[in-house]
């Protein structure tokens, strides 16, 4: 398969920048959603691996992706000033991780289902 780089429009008003591997996506490049959401970074045979996501609320998540959701280790930084840095499943905080506000820690521990378990 032939690799190169382009700029593909889709219906919807959809596009993507970056590399290809034949008519697949894959590699760097960059994705804007029609909502106006962006991603930018890795993609393996079209889907989004590692990079940043970036909210129209002005949230973003940089970390890995698998089926396109947030998965493994990541950061998400919230518009309000907190964040969290940490293990992430099926797009859901899950595994060990650290809540900040504006820098100082807030919660740490051990999360599931994207909520801190209490023990």
């Amino acid at each position: 398969m032939p690799h190169g780089t382009g700029t593909i429009l889709f219906d919807g008003g959809e596009r993507y920048s970056g590399s290809f591997s034949g008519s697949i996506i894959h590699g760097r490049g960059t994705y804007c959603f029609a909502n106006g959401e962006i991603f930018t970074g890795i993609f393996e045979n079209g889907r989004m691996s590692e990079g940043t996501y970036y909210f129209i609320n002005g949230d973003r998540y940089t970390g890995h992706f698998f089926n396109g959701r947030k998965q493994g280790h990541g950061a998400y930084y919230y518009a309000n000033g907190y964040s969290y840095i940490g293990s992430w499943d099926d797009d859901a905080r899950n595994g060990y991780g650290e809540m900040y506000y504006e820098g100082n820690i807030v919660k740490r521990g051990t999360w599931k289902n994207g909520r801190l378990k209490i023990k």
